[in-house]
């Protein structure tokens, strides 16, 4: 029985089913650990998040029936740090995300580690193996376009084999394509 938090990060911008379908399926695929729900203040990719909207986002995961806990950074290695100060160095983080949201993790890691061209970064990998010890990526497949998954992707899931692959199939919505109302 694995033991530990199941941490769902993302902008719920706005919250819709696949982010609940995911949380969901988490929890069934985990069902001893405590599922929180994380919203960063500051996103790499969208940049700060002004409170009110934090507090309506929270508002409708707290609504949802979720524990919501909202976070200045967004890098899932900020996260991971917190989280260990808070439980017992054997417990799991869980991160249920989907296909899409792995491959960019992956993305921005080769660059922040510059594999081709920095000579230190065996000792960044070395840090990184550090960081990600008990940590599982519980991911769900979005679409066809994700399945081709890059080389870090497969190095790292030779070298963790920490990458579990939820049944769990999502259809192309999210939220970008509901602000955006593509739906």
């Amino acid at each position: 029985m694995t033991k530990g938090m199941i941490i769902q990060k993302g902008a719920f911008n706005p919250l819709h089913r696949m982010h609940i379908r995911i949380a969901e399926d988490a929890k069934k695929h985990f069902p001893n650990m405590m599922h929180v729900m994380t919203i960063c203040r500051h996103s790499c990719d969208k940049g700060e998040t002004p409170q009110d909207e934090l507090n309506t986002r929270a508002e409708a995961l707290k609504n949802a029936g979720y524990r919501v806990i909202i976070e200045d950074s967004g890098l899932f290695i900020d996260t991971i740090e917190r989280v260990r100060e808070a439980l017992h160095p054997d417990e799991t983080i869980v991160f249920p995300c989907g296909e899409d949201t792995i491959q960019r993790f992956f993305r921005d890691w080769e660059a922040f580690y510059d594999w081709k061209t920095n000579p230190d970064h065996w000792k960044k990998y070395s840090e990184y193996k550090r960081i990600f010890h008990n940590v599982i990526w519980y991911v769900s497949r979005r679409d066809t376009e994700c399945r081709k998954l890059n080389h870090l992707v497969l190095a790292y899931m030779r070298e963790y084999n920490n990458i579990e692959w939820s049944d769990l199939e999502l259809d192309d919505i999210s939220s970008t394509k509901i602000r955006n109302k593509e739906v």
